[in-house]
């Protein structure tokens, strides 16, 4: 069985489409197919990746069209999107509609890892891809709206994981583009562990390899094997396996 993560956070700039892709680039290093679901009308993962934003993906998907999978790099393909995502038509389908999808064109068992890259600002976008979910991870940086747009989305998966309602059953907050030498980043550990004492916390450092390879289109892993922050991308994929 496929994992299925949604990666977001209630605000933009976090790191969030970064780890995205990051996280295929992982899962593709190791020989395992990885599907990113671009659920940001921004579509920084799918170009981040080399793809095009607006081709034909996710909204195609929701509409229950016929749609295939494009492929970024060997291992790695998107359902990117574009602005049909914000469609009327998109914004009334049922919170369940890109579960049902993905299960009705079978995606989860041609992919070892689906990631759903999450909006930070539309909450329809962002329901459709947590209730599709059986993970979610919370990136957030050392801010204060950035730390309110990590709580609202973990209350959100708490109400309804206590009205047993589908969406992630397990979620983890990143620090996202940590540096140390800022006083803020030092200062962050302290603020989540008095906000979030219980849930699960990983570090997603500020690294230059990741803004370069995104950059130039390509996959960490390709464009540097020995990045700063693949040891702590294993330690994420762990977490999500097991």
């Amino acid at each position: 069985m496929s994992v299925i993560v949604a990666i977001g956070c209630r605000k933009g700039g976090v790191g969030k489409s970064a780890l995205a892709a990051c996280l295929a680039s992982h899962y593709a290093q190791a020989g395992r197919r990885a599907l990113l679901v671009d659920l940001d009308p921004q579509g920084n993962v799918t170009f981040g990746l080399g793809g095009e934003p607006g081709a034909r993906g996710a909204a195609e998907l929701l509409r229950g069209e016929e749609v295939e999978p494009v492929e970024l790099a060997p291992s790695i393909f998107a359902l990117p999107g574009g602005p049909e995502r914000n469609s009327v038509e998109v914004s009334g389908l049922e919170p369940e509609a890109l579960r049902d999808a993905l299960k009705a064109r079978r995606l989860g068992a041609r992919f070892d890892v689906v990631i759903c890259d999450l909006p930070p600002y539309s909450e329809h976008l962002e329901r459709l891809g947590l209730v599709a979910s059986g993970a979610a991870l919370v990136p957030v940086v050392a801010h204060p709206f950035a730390l309110s747009g990590a709580a609202r989305i973990l209350e959100l998966i708490e109400h309804r994981r206590r009205a047993r309602r589908a969406g992630p059953k397990r979620c983890a907050l990143v620090q996202s583009m940590v540096d140390l030498r800022r006083g803020l980043d030092k200062s962050l550990s302290e603020s989540l562990d008095a906000l979030f004492p219980s849930t699960p916390r990983f570090s997603f450092r500020q690294d230059t390899s990741v803004a370069y390879a995104l950059s130039e289109q390509r996959p960490l892993h390709a464009f540097d094997p020995r990045a700063k922050v693949i040891p702590e991308l294993a330690e994420i994929a762990a977490w999500l396996d097991g």
